[in-house]
């Protein structure tokens, strides 16, 4: 990531993504449109952010565990079309690239949904629109930060995801358990339920019929019309029911170690029925 060493070169980027928003709408040429929870505040905090960021050592090595690790991620939600940073099996970012190897000082994990191109992916992250912590961001920059696992794969719902994991230091590690093989992605849903799509952290639901908004992607191709709404750079906002509406908040917690990792899902539920899901990660580290 080279954005750590040379922050500001992702500034005219930025800046381009700055000028191009109607609204809270991001309307760049030649892209279908994103609608996002922040608007051109949130780039324009993410300019002043890389304008200031004193250069960082560069990550110094790819760790074959941790990827290893991120793809067991890719390799469990992208078939099941799931989002989050908890797999299917229970497990969190930490027990997942513990399976290889062991990781010392610290430990993190972002996911992209949607987006390939690098440094559209690494851009999203330091923008973090609606993630009120920019937790995405503060794991590229932080310091210590030296090793890293990288892994992508196709997505049920937002037709790819990439899974990075982030390490102060990783010990690399002998064999590992029996873990979820990759397969091919799931069908997708049926004509009655809509289509699933975001950029980060965001499903909605809509009835099927012409995209109204859509997340960048690497092809920058609009969506099939058979798909609904894309909203958000990703999935963190203020989680309010629409008028006529109502929502539900469910929570679930992991300790590995001195890491909890607690992850708030929220459901919400217009008056037609249709849904949207908000996942919120927090990690706290214990003495």
């Amino acid at each position: 990531m080279f954005f750590r060493t040379a922050p500001t070169s992702l500034v005219p980027t930025l800046r381009l993504w700055r000028d191009s928003f109607q609204g809270s709408m991001l309307c760049l040429p030649g892209r279908v449109r994103l609608a996002t929870n922040e608007g051109a505040a949130a780039v324009e905090e993410a300019i002043d952010f890389l304008t200031s960021q004193q250069p960082l050592p560069a990550i110094k090595r790819i760790s074959r565990g941790m990827s290893a690790g991120a793809q067991d991620h890719v390799n469990d939600i992208g078939p099941k079309g799931l989002n989050g940073h908890t797999g299917s099996d229970g497990s969190s970012p930490y027990d997942r690239i513990s399976r290889s190897g062991k990781w010392r000082g610290s430990a993190a994990e972002n996911i992209a949904y949607g987006a390939t191109e690098a440094e559209e992916i690494v851009a999203g992250w330091i923008v973090d629109d609606g993630v009120a912590s920019r937790g995405h961001r503060t794991n590229i920059f932080k310091r210590e930060m030296s090793v890293v696992g990288i892994a992508s794969g196709p997505h049920r719902g937002f037709d790819h995801v990439v899974v990075v994991a982030f390490a102060a230091d990783y010990a690399e590690g002998g064999a590992r358990p029996s873990l979820v093989s990759a397969a091919p992605p799931a069908a997708a849903p049926p004509a009655s339920q809509g289509a699933i799509t975001g950029f980060r952290g965001v499903a909605k639901h809509r009835p099927q019929g012409p995209p109204v908004s859509s997340a960048p992607t690497a092809s920058a191709l609009a969506p099939p019309a058979s798909q609904g709404a894309i909203t958000g750079f990703r999935g963190v906002a203020k989680h309010k029911p629409p008028p006529g509406g109502k929502s539900h908040v469910s929570r679930s917690s992991i300790t590995s170690g001195n890491v909890t990792t607690t992850t708030i899902t929220t459901t919400l539920i217009d008056a037609a029925g249709n849904k949207t899901v908000h996942t919120e990660t927090i990690v706290e580290h214990g003495p």
